[in-house]
Order: C-alpha cells, then structure tokens, then sequence
C-alpha cells in the first residue's frame, strides 16, 4: 500500500496470444523501469501463455511527474528458457508511463523485433497507477503475482476454520462476507475482475445469483 505521497506504478502481465507452441521451454516477461528489472514468474509457454501476474513499483509522485516529463517508458522484454537454462530474447514491447492514470484498462502490445515476425505475437496489458490507500499486498520495488486463473486453491484448512469461512450474502450492502462479523477483526476487501464471458445462454438464473 503507497504511502500518501507515493504511488505505485502497476503493470499488469495477463496473457498472449499468437505464440508459437514451444513445451520444452518457459516464458517470462522482464520489465525494466528506473534502471530497475522486475521479472514474472516463469508460465508454460504455449501460443496463448497464461501470465496474469503484476510488477509494481512504489516511488514519490514527485519523481513520476519527472519521468511523464521525460518521456519515460517502461520497456518489457519476453524471454524463452529452455530445460538447460538457455534463455533466448523474443522481443520486447514499450509503455508509455504519460497517459497512465487510476482507470485500469487493458490493451495489446505487439512484440517488436520479435524472432516470430509472421505471427505477430502480443500481449494483453493493464498499466495504471495505484495512489489511494487501498489495502495491497507487497513492498516497493518487489514483483506482486497474482494467483493464476489456472491455480487450484488448497483447502487444506481445518474443519472449524472452514465453517466460520462460509460465504454470506449481505443483499443489502451488495456483498459477500467471510468470517465472523466482529468489532475486533481486520477488515479486508477482495475484488475480482471477470475479463470475458461465453455461453452465458446456458445459465440458468436462480435466485440470489448474480453475473
């Protein structure tokens, strides 16, 4: 969580598209701002890898005007590595840190001097700036990942645990709450963002269920 006159500088890493198909080898994205790389967690590389992780930097709001003012970018470059640890340079791609605001909106950046030029590969992208107080795991300068949409969650909790941790649906505040509602406890606030949607003609619409 920044501080009040700090920030965080977000890029979002969700996926690709029009990869080619290499599953002896891993894909990773460095991303290189203020003469500092931040690196993804390596991901299986198929033609449409799944990323879905962040890189964040925290720096003051005072020194992010100067880089918007120096025409500043943030260059991410895709790597290949082999089983042996070779890693091969598939090109990179530039965000421009100027229009970058609060509104998190995801856009595609095409790979530039990539070693596949015929398939044009590109990667959906969300850069934004994060400069409330809203609750964030993580620390300045520090790669923040997100779980994979393809992670299975342990529920290796205990069967007490499990019960105070039922979802309730509160209709009248538009919420679900986990755990006990006491006076006492910390109070976190878990969103999710659902990217696309299909065969939503098959659903069938019950009461108290919301899309």
């Amino acid at each position: 969580m920044p501080q009040p006159d700090r920030i965080l500088l977000v890029v979002s890493i969700l996926e690709g598209r029009n990869f080619p198909n290499q599953p002896s080898c891993q894909l990773t994205v460095d991303a290189k701002f203020d003469g500092e790389i931040l690196t993804t967690d390596p991901v299986e590389f198929t033609s449409t890898p799944d990323i879905n992780q962040e890189l964040a930097w925290e720096l003051d709001k005072k020194t992010f005007q100067l880089h918007k003012l120096q025409r500043s970018v943030i260059k991410c470059n895709a790597y290949s590595t082999t089983s042996s640890g070779q890693r091969e340079n598939l090109g990179y791609f530039i965000i421009d840190i100027r229009p970058l605001n609060t509104s998190q909106k995801i856009r595609w950046h095409h790979l530039l001097q990539t070693k596949y030029p015929k398939l044009k590969p590109e990667f959906s992208i969300c850069a934004y700036i994060e400069d409330d107080q809203t609750t964030r795991s993580g620390s300045a300068t520090s790669k923040i990942s997100k779980t994979p949409s393809n992670t299975a969650i342990s529920t290796t909790t205990t069967s007490n645990r499990s019960k105070h941790l039922q979802p309730i649906l509160l209709e009248d505040k538009g919420y679900y709450q986990l755990g006990p509602d006491v006076s006492s406890a910390e109070i976190f606030s878990l969103s999710i963002t659902i990217r696309s949607a299909k065969n939503l003609i098959h659903v069938r619409i019950k009461k108290h269920m919301y899309i």
